[in-house]
């Protein structure tokens, strides 16, 4: 029997392990959580993590696996690039590739030599307290996911401890500080087939309102853009495609829109994460994980997106400090058709710290409606009713973060 090593063990990672069942592999799962939501839909678990490279080289070995493979997840698209490439395994991409798209620090150096319209940044290793930036900067990680590490600093005394919380979080100890561009973020998911960059699905990201941090809450398809950004958009994909030697692979692009004119934020060799695989798929009718396994496969993909012409939403829920216990209201949202799909993306007993990150989120919800108002009914019935409830039976959810409309 055919075997796989999945790396990641979220919401996206249970669908590519039912998949790759469908095509007769044994599939093993490495995350760094204790009880990840995949855990059961694979057939053996270990809890490592997916940016141990020796660790998960030693799983793939001693399980003598004939794919690593990821989907939907920045970081441990560089240990399988790395590792297929040392082991003889079948990946889209290369080492050098993988490290590129996955470091921001690389990744900008060559969205600026090669001209492709993104923020003014500096790298450093170390605390710092002056910049040639003006205030506001965005400090980052050069190598995490999740929004983890990033703020919007407005000060030398902020920014200090901005880059070294930036720094702890980077795997190679470096931050990369980012000039500050106020526009509307626009989340662009595109498959690269033969060389050629398609769009599937441009959606407009929604922030939890703090100065600081910038977690999405929320992501609305169609992205309100005019036809001439959108055609932008499409001509900057085709570049980056070029320049870091996309052949056929997904492609993530973030980008902010100022006015008419377009910034790449980052991108990625991936689809979007959490529940961007099933936008993706009500909005252009392509099934990614599906095609994203064939690429692994070396089967030839056709890419063929449509344009819904109505509007599919994601909204995430988060919670108060707490310990997750259940999701309370979901069957019942669900029964009366007031939103297409809720998932879980917590295991009961997990301890919640808050609003920090993306990886914060309890559960997602997806809604596809004709109109507008027809999505406003179904989100109004749903945060009347679905709740989060801690192990002492209270309801922890962060309402204010998905009020009525």
């Amino acid at each position: 029997m055919k075997k796989a090593l999945v790396l990641a063990g979220g919401l996206p990672q249970i669908e590519l392990i039912l998949e790759l069942k469908k095509r007769g592999y044994y599939v093993v799962l490495a995350d760094y959580t204790e009880h990840p939501v995949a855990e059961n839909a694979a057939d053996r678990f270990y809890r490592e993590s997916t940016l141990n490279v020796e660790m998960i080289r030693k799983i793939a070995v001693d399980e003598a696996v004939d794919m690593l493979i990821t989907c939907c997840t920045d970081q441990a698209l560089a240990t399988v690039s790395a590792l297929s490439q040392e082991l003889n395994l079948p990946c889209y991409i290369n080492k050098k590739t993988g490290r590129a798209v996955t470091n921001k620090k690389y990744m900008k150096e060559l969205l600026t030599r090669y001209g492709i319209p993104t923020a003014k940044f500096q790298i450093f290793d170390r605390p710092q307290s002056d910049i040639a930036l003006p205030f506001p900067v965005i400090v980052k990680p050069v190598d995490c996911n999740s929004s983890k590490g990033v703020e919007k600093v407005f000060d030398s005394a902020q920014l200090e401890a901005a880059v070294a919380k930036a720094v702890s979080y980077s795997r190679t100890k470096e931050a990369i500080v980012e000039e500050y561009i106020d526009g509307r973020e626009i989340s662009v998911d595109i498959f690269v087939q033969n060389g050629k960059a398609e769009v599937l699905c441009a959606s407009e990201s929604e922030k939890v309102f703090n100065e600081h941090t910038f977690v999405i809450y929320k992501g609305q398809y169609p992205a309100q853009i005019s036809e001439a950004v959108y055609a932008d958009i499409e001509k900057i994909a085709q570049r980056i495609a070029d320049v870091f030697e996309l052949r056929n692979s997904p492609m993530l692009l973030q980008v902010l829109v100022r006015d008419e004119d377009v910034y790449v934020i980052e991108f990625s060799a991936r689809t979007g994460g959490c529940v961007k695989y099933r936008m993706i798929e009500l909005a252009s009718g392509v099934n990614v994980i599906k095609s994203v396994v064939d690429l692994f496969e070396g089967r030839p993909i056709r890419i063929c997106p449509r344009r819904f012409s109505g509007y599919i939403i994601d909204e995430f829920i988060y919670c108060n400090e707490g310990v997750f216990d259940h999701l309370e209201g979901a069957d019942l949202c669900i029964n009366n058709n007031w939103v297409k799909e809720i998932y879980t993306l917590k295991m009961p007993g997990e301890c919640i710290g808050g609003v920090k990150s993306s990886g914060d989120r309890i559960a997602a919800l997806v809604y596809a409606a004709d109109t507008y108002e027809e999505y406003v009914a179904g989100h109004n019935n749903v945060v009347n009713n679905i709740k989060v409830i801690d192990h002492n039976g209270q309801d922890i959810m962060r309402h204010d973060l998905l009020p009525k409309l």
